[in-house]
């Protein structure tokens, strides 16, 4: 539930595993109700997915035009935008190539998202 809300907020991948095994480490301690309630409001997308994928230098993505991908032929995912440094690129041209550190945008369904961790998996 925790990785969905992080995932809801565009966090990358990545980082989820790495906050989520940090929180198992603490026994779960940040998710024990202190008495408090709060209210929370959720968009649903039936079906649909935002995720983020981080490139780094051993990916299959690295140095790769989103041509040469080809993830929605492959996988049904498209890309919304890359986040590079401080400047976000949306609406990419297919020769737009990845680079170490980029942030992707995709939009798919769930199964899709997760063939997609594969692809930019860091190793």
């Amino acid at each position: 539930m925790f990785s969905r809300a992080l995932n809801h907020y565009l966090v990358p991948h990545e980082e989820i595993e790495r906050l989520l095994a940090k929180i198992r480490a603490n026994g779960y301690k940040a998710f024990r109700n202190n008495g408090e309630k709060g209210k929370a409001e959720k968009l649903s997308i039936p079906d649909f997915e935002i995720n983020t994928m981080i490139i780094h230098k051993d990916s299959v993505a690295y140095h790769k035009s989103i041509k040469e991908l080809d993830l929605r032929n492959k996988t049904g995912i498209s890309i919304l935008a890359i986040k590079r440094e401080n400047e976000v690129h949306s609406n990419q041209s297919a020769d737009f190539i990845l680079d170490e550190h980029d942030i992707i945008y995709t939009l798919g369904d769930h199964y899709n998202a997760t063939c997609l961790n594969e692809i930019f998996k860091h190793v």
